[in-house]
């Protein structure tokens, strides 16, 4: 701190016979925690006067882990190996936790990739899905669903069944690293009927044909059952199911 800000990040992979300088990149501020992530050692984090910075390849390049995080000194990292978090105590004598478990499946094969999106968990459908409550706003469902871009560019997503049905589809616009596309579980207008009646294909008891009807949002939802989430970018493609439950 005296009159010399550079940062200065050092690795030993010999146990401190030698060291390599790392951190090229991070902003002219004194560090003060670095910490290396238990899952994944590629994976290492540190805390700079003004911010938080995360690598994803031991600390050769680095860049910002949370947009629009708050210019203040962080001073401790700590990870929570079980729930995959990662708590953040600054100066400010504020924490922050934040979600790091696709952040520790950026493995080099996954990195090496045009697209990925990561699995997602089952949800529980209900009938009140954009339905006004006495005691609560009108909300949506949300399904987040976190994916991997290898560079920044339009990305087209469809939802459809595993018959290959398609009920929704959109446009994000993806930064290069990971991002997070909102599904509100949601049918397109123009599919609804086709949708019945796949439904109706899959009844075995046909006096229970279910009938689609719109939400107080002006949306059809999703029914109990499994679906695909495909995404494309640049000619490539993933997919990914999901079920409802």
């Amino acid at each position: 701190r005296n009159d010399n800000f550079e940062a200065f990040v050092y690795r030993s992979d010999d146990y401190g016979r030698t060291w390599t300088r790392l951190g090229a990149d991070l902003p002219a501020e004194p560090v003060n925690v670095v910490r290396e992530d238990p899952k994944n050692p590629d994976i290492v984090y540190v805390g700079t006067d003004h911010g938080v910075y995360v690598s994803t390849d031991r600390g050769e390049h680095f860049s910002g882990l949370v947009k629009d995080f708050p210019a203040v000194p962080v001073h401790d990292l700590v990870v929570q190996a079980k729930s995959s978090e990662l708590l953040i105590g600054t100066h400010g004598r504020s924490m922050y936790k934040v979600g790091v478990a696709q952040l520790q499946e950026l493995t080099p094969e996954v990195l090496a990739q045009t697209l990925y999106v990561f699995e997602v968990s089952k949800r529980r459908a209900s009938r009140s899905w954009g339905m006004k409550q006495a005691w609560q706003e009108l909300k949506e469902p949300e399904m987040p669903v976190v994916y991997y871009a290898k560079t920044s560019g339009k990305v087209q997503w469809t939802v459809s069944t595993k018959d290959g049905l398609e009920l929704q589809s959109g446009k994000v616009e993806a930064k290069a690293g990971l991002n997070t596309l909102v599904y509100n579980f949601d049918v397109a207008e123009d599919a609804v009927r086709k949708y019945e009646k796949s439904l109706e294909a899959g009844e075995k008891e046909k006096e229970k044909t279910p009938k689609l009807n719109k939400a107080d949002t002006g949306k059809y939802y999703l029914q109990k059952g499994v679906y695909v989430l495909n995404l494309e970018k640049d000619g490539v493609r993933t997919s990914i199911e999901f079920v409802l439950e």
